[in-house]
């Protein structure tokens, strides 16, 4: 389906098309992946994995979690990285091999 609209939308205009954006929530519910959802690091790298960043001019990233500086440095804890900038982002476009992130929302 995303290769459809994909090639659908660039092919009469040029349009920049992004990966829908993930919240992030550092609430780590579904321990990965689940019947009820799918971690933020897991569906990009999922997405990854299907082939969609053949299908996207950028990663979409939806960055509402920012409780400290984006200068502080990144962590490695798992339930902390979305809190963290540069942790987050690498979360994000890390996946996808040198696609740039198009930021959908920035919150602090």
């Amino acid at each position: 389906m995303l290769a459809k609209a994909f090639n659908a939308i660039k092919r009469p205009m040029e349009i920049r098309l992004y990966q829908r954006s993930v919240a992030p929530t550092g609430y780590w519910a579904f321990a990965g992946k689940s019947d009820n959802g799918w971690d933020d690091d897991v569906y990009y790298a999922g997405m990854a994995a299907a082939g969609a960043g053949q299908y996207m001019d950028c990663v979409g990233v939806h960055y509402n979690e920012g409780i400290v500086a984006p200068s502080q440095g990144a962590v490695t804890t798992r339930q902390l990285s979305t809190r963290y900038f540069s942790s987050m982002l690498s979360r994000a476009v890390g996946p996808f091999g040198g696609k740039p992130a198009c930021f959908t929302e920035l919150g602090y």
